[in-house]
């Protein structure tokens, strides 16, 4: 009788705690969806973000020309205004003085004659050649080589040391101010005959 009794105890036992146990998972499977329910409308959010960033692209592109724009009048006349023959005249920071005729020719090449004047009174002349332009306000020259004691030197087209940009300051039709973007050097030079020359002319 004791052992029905005991027999009859443990099943109870058993058929509670199985029932605790599916009652417990029930609960753990009925939390799942609500987390995946969380998931998607995080993607659908992101999902929905993106057309707005395609758009604001779309919009970039849409801004920039088929073709490049026609420059300004004011932009010709300012390239046509730095035709001819140019002087400039500057003390040197090593305490001498440096003078210069540029001339810059319409089919973009120009010509430089630099005579130099040491502190110690002695002197160097030489020229150089290569090609200019001008874009907006920024002067540039590529230097294609010097001429030495009758010799012409070409220079390497590989080496950047050979091309200057320069800001234009200020420029009418009988002078020009810029400034040397790298160096921060700045120039001033005047207009001046065909006929002035270097060393002999003095404005």
């Amino acid at each position: 009788m004791r052992s029905l009794v005991l027999g009859f105890c443990l099943l109870t036992l058993v058929g509670c705690v199985a029932t605790d146990k599916v009652e417990e998972s029930a609960s753990v499977t009925e939390a799942k969806p609500e987390l995946t329910e969380s998931k998607d409308k995080q993607i659908e959010t992101v999902t929905e973000s993106k057309p707005e960033l395609i758009e604001s692209k779309d919009e970039q592109i849409v801004e920039v020309t088929e073709l490049k724009p026609e420059i300004s009048e004011t932009k010709v006349e300012q390239r046509i205004m730095m035709l001819g023959r140019w002087y400039g005249d500057t003390p040197t920071k090593e305490g001498g003085r440096k003078q210069w005729i540029i001339d810059r020719a319409e089919n973009g090449t120009y010509t430089i004659d630099f005579l130099v004047t040491k502190a110690n009174k002695t002197k160097q002349q030489f020229s150089e050649k290569g090609i200019w332009g001008v874009a907006g306000n920024i002067y540039f020259s590529i230097y294609q080589g010097a001429t030495h004691q009758g010799e012409f030197h070409p220079s390497d087209p590989s080496d950047p040391y050979n091309y200057d940009a320069y800001h234009i300051i200020n420029i009418t039709s009988v002078s020009f101010e810029y400034q040397n973007i790298d160096s921060q050097n700045k120039y001033m030079v005047s207009k001046v005959p065909a006929s002035f020359v270097l060393g002999k002319s003095e404005l």
